[in-house]
This record gives structure tokens, C-alpha cells and sequence, in this order.
């Protein structure tokens, strides 16, 4: 069980769209935290050379925290990107949330709610 699909393994599109009530994640289609890792840190490194769609934009974005939680940063991670990118990043609650819990997969640490999920 995972709350956005990050802590599977699972890309933030497909996950996106099986909390939205689509077809839920193959076996296949998760990866180990190493895998996940390599997947995150494939991701270009400045926000410039343009994503393409919502995957590939919360992939960047998990790059990011990957690199900032491994480094030992311990403050808000959001803040921490907008320091190194002051550009407008255009990012959604759910892109937000599974980036910080894919880089946590990777690290092995225990996921947190993603603030676009509700639970009623």
C-alpha cells in the first residue's frame, strides 16, 4: 500500500492516474529504491531544458529532492528548490507530494501525505 504510488517505485503519471481512479500500477511498472534512484537522477538537471509532460516535471522536481535530502537538508524541501530555481515552477499539490515521497523511497525513509490527496 502506498499513498501516491512513490514508495512503490511507480512515475508520478501513472501514479497520478490510478489515484484518480484509473488502471492501478503493474507489477512491471515498480522499481526498487535503487531502480527508483537511477529513474530520479536521469532527470536533466536544470528545470530549462524543458520537461515535456506531467511525468517528466515531477521527476525533475524529485531529482531535486533527492539531491538536497541525501546532502543531509533537513528544512522545508520545497523552499529549499526555490532558493536554487527562483524561477515560477509550475508544479501540482500531487507532483509536489510524490517527488518528496520518491526521493524518501529512494532513501528508505517512510513516506509522508501528499497534500493533494484527501482522505474523507
Amino acid at each position: 500500500m502506498s499513498i501516491d504510488g512513490a514508495s512503490m517505485g511507480v512515475d508520478a503519471e501513472t501514479s497520478c492516474k490510478a489515484v484518480l481512479g484509473g488502471e492501478q500500477p503493474k507489477e512491471s511498472e515498480m522499481r526498487s529504491p535503487e531502480k527508483m534512484w537511477e529513474y530520479i537522477m536521469s532527470a536533466p538537471e536544470s528545470y530549462e531544458e524543458g520537461q515535456k509532460g506531467y511525468g517528466e516535471a515531477a521527476q525533475w522536481l524529485a531529482r531535486q529532492y533527492l539531491i538536497l535530502l541525501d546532502s543531509g537538508y533537513t528544512g522545508d524541501l520545497w523552499e529549499g528548490v526555490k532558493k536554487k530555481f527562483p524561477q515560477d515552477l509550475d508544479f501540482t499539490g500531487f507532483m509536489v507530494g510524490w517527488a518528496e515521497n520518491a526521493a524518501r523511497y529512494c532513501l528508505n525513509l517512510p513516506e509522508k501525505k501528499n497534500p493533494a490527496i484527501m482522505e474523507i
